[in-house]
């Protein structure tokens, strides 16, 4: 047999029960429960001592959502003091029994041990739970952190290498854009794109207008990957000042021949 009285997991430190479990004990109809309760909850002459919880459930046949209540000792005593007969007499004094017999289990030690014990379960989850937080976010800061150093040590090693010039800023000198820049070298025959960076021809190739070197970096896969960067020496830089200050003033075609 359903228990009577609970202790309740909304209401802290309080034995209750439900609108749903009074209506059965007491064979009502659930809805003629509720409107006493709604008459009680508008005229509460209790002084705060009787507490009606709103705990409306999902029913597990058709999904759909129905009123309920939960409440205390003395909201039960005002919602059943109506209620006559000589069964309902009965039905009051084993509720008021169980009422008692869950209270005295509340203030036993055995009680007080194990939810003790129930709480410290519960505190060391959650703990658990947040240090469990912290190494996804250390593991994440951990990523980015390498991504950062690698930028670094590119930034470093590449763009600023002792006489190393970008084609950006050579083209700022040149008030051009790279892209405009980069094309006017292959119009220029000077170099052509292979897959994602820029070749000397081998006319100019051994020149020492160019340095090359290939960057590895870790991205956030934890993947090994290459980039190939392409600068331009201090006599290379002279040499495309030189080669736009003559297309400038003869063009692409007569200069290319």
């Amino acid at each position: 047999m359903e228990s009577l009285v609970e202790i309740s997991k909304k209401l802290t430190g309080q034995v209750t029960t439900t609108s749903i479990k009074v209506a059965q004990a007491f064979d009502k109809e659930h809805k003629n429960v509720l409107r006493d309760i709604d008459n009680l909850i508008s005229h509460d002459l209790s002084g705060g001592l009787a507490l009606f919880e709103h705990t409306p459930y999902i029913h597990p046949q058709n999904g759909q959502t129905y009123r309920c209540f939960e409440m205390n000792e003395h909201a039960f005593i005002l919602l059943v003091m109506g209620y006559t007969g000589d069964r309902a007499i009965r039905l009051k004094v084993k509720y008021m029994t169980a009422f008692n017999q869950m209270k005295a289990l509340l203030s036993s030690d055995e009680y007080i041990f194990s939810r003790a014990i129930e709480l410290a379960a519960k505190r060391l989850e959650e703990k658990a739970q947040i240090i469990k937080q912290l190494e996804e976010t250390t593991k994440t800061q951990e990523i980015i952190i390498k991504e950062q150093a690698s930028d670094v040590t590119y930034v470093k090693e590449v763009l600023q290498a002792k006489n190393a010039w970008t084609i950006t800023t050579i083209a700022k000198e040149l008030d051009m854009t790279a892209n405009k820049l980069n094309k006017t070298l292959c119009d220029l025959s000077i170099q052509y794109k292979r897959d994602d960076h820029y070749v000397l021809h081998s006319k100019y190739n051994g020149n020492g207008y160019t340095k090359t070197k290939t960057h590895t970096y870790v991205n956030s896969l934890g993947e090994t990957n290459t980039n190939i960067q392409t600068t331009w020496t201090e006599s290379g830089r002279n040499f495309i000042h030189n080669l736009i200050k003559k297309f400038n003033g003869q063009g692409v075609a007569r200069l290319a021949q």
